[in-house]
C-alpha cells in the first residue's frame, strides 16, 4: 500500500463491539489484528473498493477509449501536476486531489474518482484519489474534436484562475461545442 488506504474505529458502547471500517487489511491482517486483541470483538467493514496493491495502477481505463453517445457523469481533469490533479465539473465537484498516477491523466478527459479518507471542504476541496475511473471521450459521428479535446482547448483559453464545467454539446448544424459553466456563462469552441 502507498498511502492512500483510509480506516475509521469507532466502538458500539452498548455491545463493546470495536468497529474498524478501512479499504486495505487483507483477511490475514485482520485475523493478526483479532489475535493481538483477544479481549475485544472486532467487526471489520471494507469501505469501497480495496486500495491498489503495489506495482498495480489505481488508474481505470475504459473498455472503449471513445463512444459516440455524450455523458453526463463524472468531472473534467482542468490541471494535472506531479502527484496531484483537479478535477471539476459534471457530477465532481471542485476538488484538488492528490494521486500519485497523476502524471497519466489527461487535461480536459472526463473521469469518476473515488476518494479515500477525509475531504477538505475549502474551496476547491482537497483529498486523496484512490482511484480514477477514465471514461469512455465522447466524440461525435463528424466532428473533428473529440470532448476531451474540446475542453483541453477552453481551459487553454481560460483567463480565470479555474472554470467548472457543468455541461458540454456538441451542436453539428454550427460545427461548434457548447460548454456551460457553473456561472451560468457559455464557451463555444470551434470544431477544428
Amino acid at each position: 500500500m502507498d498511502g492512500r488506504g483510509s480506516y475509521t474505529v469507532s466502538t458500539d458502547i452498548i455491545t463493546g463491539v470495536i468497529e474498524i471500517g478501512h479499504d486495505f487489511l487483507k483477511t490475514g491482517q485482520q485475523k493478526k489484528l483479532e489475535k493481538q486483541f483477544p479481549d475485544y470483538a472486532l467487526n471489520f467493514k471494507q469501505d469501497g473498493r480495496m486500495v491498489a496493491e503495489p506495482g498495480q495502477s489505481a488508474i481505470i481505463k475504459p473498455k472503449e477509449n471513445e463512444t459516440k453517445t455524450p455523458a453526463e457523469e463524472g468531472g473534467f481533469v482542468l490541471e494535472t501536476s506531479d502527484g496531484s490533479f483537479f478535477v471539476a465539473g459534471g457530477t465532481e465537484g471542485a476538488t484538488d486531489y492528490s494521486f500519485p498516477e497523476a502524471n497519466q491523466l489527461t487535461v480536459g478527459r472526463r473521469v469518476r474518482v473515488e476518494a479515500t479518507g477525509g475531504i477538505a471542504e475549502s474551496y476547491p476541496a482537497q483529498g486523496a484519489a484512490k482511484f480514477v475511473e477514465i471514461l469512455p471521450d465522447y466524440h461525435p459521428v463528424n466532428a473533428v474534436l473529440s470532448e476531451s479535446q474540446a475542453v483541453a482547448k477552453a481551459i487553454q483559453q481560460n483567463t480565470r484562475d479555474f472554470i467548472v464545467i457543468e455541461k458540454v454539446r456538441y451542436e453539428a448544424t454550427r460545427s461548434v461545442w457548447i460548454l456551460t459553466l457553473n456561472d451560468e456563462r457559455m464557451i463555444e469552441i470551434e470544431d477544428r
